[in-house]
């Protein structure tokens, strides 16, 4: 999954040419992204669907490293100054 040219597990640089905001919802948008297209394989792991559950595992893990990669984003536009 591809989100502002990121690569899973990648962390974008805060001194490239986005900005911090803008690099921030852009995080946000792919955690939404992770939750909503995992919406009916959680429903059919429900159900006991082995392989929809496996397709849940994964989805829980690119969300667990999305919302890493997102709490990085925030500490870093913290630390940078203000204008």
């Amino acid at each position: 999954m591809m989100v502002a040219g990121l690569s899973r597990g990648q962390v974008a640089d805060p001194n490239s040419d986005g900005s911090t905001s803008r690099m921030i919802l852009d995080h946000y948008a792919k955690i939404q992204k992770i939750v909503n297209d995992a919406k009916d394989d959680i429903e059919k792991a429900a159900g006991g669907n082995k392989a929809a559950g496996t397709r849940v595992r994964t989805a829980m893990q690119d969300l667990k490293n999305a919302a890493q990669e997102m709490r990085a984003a925030i500490l870093s536009a913290r630390e940078q100054p203000k204008p």
